[in-house]
Parts: structure tokens; sequence; C-alpha cells
């Protein structure tokens, strides 16, 4: 294996740890570019964009459940 995918790789896992999605994507699709087969990249890459959605998807809901309730009391 290319030393330098590695390398991103191992970056991009250390960010995903820490829930820094755009960073660890960034460092999967620096990997991908030199390695357009290196699938585990490839499939990290999908889970931060998976982890990015369902953190969205939770402060959308959470958000929502305030909303209703807010307006549910005033009522």
């Amino acid at each position: 294996m290319n030393p330098e995918v590695e390398a991103l790789k191992n970056r991009g896992n250390a960010h995903f740890q820490k829930a820094k999605f755009v960073d660890a994507i960034d460092c999967y699709t620096a990997a991908t570019i030199i390695d357009p087969n290196h699938v585990i990249s490839l499939g990290n890459r999908s889970a931060c964009f998976l982890g990015m959605y369902c953190r969205r998807h939770h402060t959308t809901l959470h958000d929502s459940h305030y909303v209703v309730g807010v307006y549910v009391c005033e009522c």
C-alpha cells in the first residue's frame, strides 16, 4: 500500500473519532485521488457523510419537538 494513502487514511480516522467529519472527508478524498481503488477510504468517507446526516437529522428533530412543544403549550 502507498504510505501516503495510509497516512491520509489514518489522519482521516483520527478526525472521524473526534466527529470532525469535514476534515476526515478531506483526508479520505485526498487518499482516493492518489489511489481511486482504495476502498477503505471510500467506505470511511461514506461513514462521514452518514455521520453528518445523522447529526443534522437529530438537531432537526430536536428543534421541531421544541417548536411543537412551545406552540402547543401556548395555545
